[in-house]
């Protein structure tokens, strides 16, 4: 509070800046578009005037009141250090900078022809300054292609070229060219391109000096090569019991041209169902799409407790690829056990304590068939317990729950089915899903002494269906 009356000092030729504002001139798009560009821009700013602490507190004078207690002992300095902020001194050089990181922003979006301007507004001992943009023209493209070194990397993007970020009547906007960047990547890094990455798409040629603004796209060649190597792989290898510490003997078996190494030990998944998981195979082309998808399914097994996929270059054929798949198994059975405690107090007519206890066990087992399938059955028991009334036990509950999910989709419901037989009409063809399939019996049994009991039986089948990396 003290610090709140210290003045901040200042020399007669210094201001302290209170507040920046953008004004766009010339802006021919709607509202909503010029609040979202001047929001863009107000993250541009090289200065910005001091914020205060719980709305109130001027940063800049707290900083003030410490430097000039500096020699001094002050209550809390160290939390006052923290919230405490040097002042905001009006700096054209950083008012400047600000004008070049407006200007640099607006050209990147498509405005060639955009000017940047500043006024500051002093008063008394405090600036504001107001960064008027004249935003002018935006261009567009005319005409657009892609060219590569490469015809055989041309061919492949020209035929996605629909696909593209960029094309006649988008701006030149950088966010839009690095955005097709990341998708040519993508694109070619599933086509078997392994190497492939943004360092080889060279910067977009533009041409705006006629009446038609022209933009290419470029793809290159690595340094002192031909073309772009495309991958093919070679072979396959599952490591099913992998531990770095140690190096166990393997048996090789194959099974759909993939080379399953197996150890000795009895708890193992069948190399069937990692086929199905599996979506490398021989003579493919290398696809980092199906590399990631891949390790996502191996995930999904509960199984595993590290999975790592491998990808080296034959060395006996410069363009084939060698995935090997090391898998580190979890514990087969899992045990767990834990209790609660809690304590409600009740006003009605009179006031009621209550103390509850519960507690459960879990037992789990994580490939009971070998086929990754994980049963767990959970047991839970709870009482509410009132001392200070004449019946000791004021509520009991039991539960006894079990669950069975299987790795793959099952359609028992038959939901599958019927909804393949009404999308046919809208000739949408839905595929298989790679999904867990759970079913669920328990029964429970609740008692409130005084008023009622009741036993519930609760059974159900469930879809656990991945859609992308955030939602299932």
């Amino acid at each position: 509070m003290a610090s709140c009356s210290t003045s901040v000092p200042l020399n007669s030729n210094q201001k302290l800046l209170k507040s920046n504002n953008i004004t766009i001139k010339d802006h021919s798009t709607d509202i909503n578009e010029e609040l979202k560009l001047k929001s863009e821009l107000s993250t541009l700013y090289k200065q910005k005037p001091n914020r205060r602490w719980l709305f109130i507190f001027r940063r800049e004078k707290i900083y003030s009141y410490l430097q000039k207690k500096n020699k001094s002992k002050v209550l809390f300095r160290k939390t006052l250090e923290k919230i405490a902020e040097p002042p905001s001194i009006l700096n054209e050089d950083l008012i400047l900078a600000t004008e070049n990181n407006i200007h640099n922003f607006m050209f990147n979006k498509g405005y060639f022809d955009v000017n940047v301007d500043h006024k500051t507004k002093v008063k008394k001992s405090t600036a504001t300054v107001n960064y008027l943009v004249f935003s002018n023209k935006l261009y567009l493209i005319d005409s657009f292609a892609i060219t590569a070194d490469d015809s055989k990397i041309e061919a492949i993007v020209t035929k996605t070229y629909k696909e593209s970020f960029l094309g006649p009547g988008k701006p030149f906007d950088n966010i839009l060219f690095q955005l097709e960047k990341r998708r040519i990547t993508n694109l070619l890094n599933n086509s078997g391109y392994a190497e492939f990455n943004p360092f080889y798409i060279d910067n977009l040629d533009t041409d705006t000096s006629n009446q038609i603004n022209k933009a290419i796209l470029h793809i290159s060649n690595p340094d002192q090569k031909m073309n772009h190597t495309q991958y093919e792989i070679n072979q396959v290898n599952i490591y099913k019991d992998f531990n770095s510490s140690t190096q166990p003997s393997y048996s090789l078996t194959s099974l759909n041209s993939l080379n399953f190494y197996n150890t000795q030990t009895k708890f193992y998944i069948k190399n069937k169902l990692l086929a199905k998981k599996i979506l490398l195979r021989p003579e493919m082309l290398y696809s980092k799409a199906r590399l990631d998808s891949t390790y996502n399914r191996l995930s999904q097994l509960e199984f595993y407790k590290f999975i790592n996929i491998e990808t080296k270059v034959d060395s006996s054929k410069s363009n084939k690829l060698i995935h090997n798949i090391f898998l580190t198994p979890s514990n087969k059975w899992v045990f767990d056990i834990g209790t609660d405690l809690n304590y409600t107090t009740l006003r009605s007519n009179a006031v009621t304590s209550l103390f509850g206890i519960s507690g459960y066990t879990l037992l789990k087992n994580r490939n009971v068939f070998h086929g990754a399938e994980v049963f767990d059955s959970k047991v839970e028991v709870g009482a509410e317990l009132s001392f200070l009334s004449g019946s000791l036990f004021n509520a009991f509950n039991f539960n006894f729950s079990n669950s069975y999910h299987l790795p793959s989709f099952y359609d028992i419901t038959g939901s599958f089915r019927l909804s393949k037989v009404l999308l046919r009409p809208f000739k949408v063809n839905l595929k298989k899903p790679d999904a867990r399939t759970s079913f669920n019996l328990g029964i429970e049994l609740v008692s409130l002494i005084d008023f009622f009991k009741y036993v519930s039986f609760n059974s159900g089948i469930s879809y656990n269906i991945p859609i992308n990396k955030n939602s299932r």
